[in-house]
């Protein structure tokens, strides 16, 4: 099984979406939206951006890294999970520019 985009509502009505490893491990997930059609067209910006380096912003405080995904205008679309070492969040980081272009979307709801 390859990558995917897992496309979830969440109990308050609003959706959001998680790229997924092809283990299942959550690589990136999005901020929530109030429209699933809002959600699909970031899911598309992810799949254009993700090969992008200058797209990404490094983070790390107080021992903690993750890095986000921006679009062009500097709009976040996805943020990673807090990792112990700036050397994981890299390697994250280059599973989401190998793996985000997939074309897999899941409904979950």
């Amino acid at each position: 099984m390859s990558s995917w985009f897992e496309l979830n509502k969440t109990p308050d009505g609003e959706y959001n979406f998680h790229l997924k490893s092809e283990s299942g491990e959550t690589l990136l997930s999005s901020p929530t939206y109030y429209s699933k059609g809002n959600a699909k067209m970031d899911i598309s910006d992810v799949q254009h951006s993700c090969a992008y380096d200058a797209l990404y912003e490094k983070k790390s405080e107080d021992g903690q890294h993750c890095f986000e995904l921006k679009t062009p205008k500097r709009r976040v679309l996805g943020t990673s999970q807090m990792f112990k070492s700036a050397e994981d969040r890299d390697t994250a980081l280059a599973a989401v520019k190998a793996s985000g272009g997939t074309k897999t979307i899941k409904d979950n709801f």
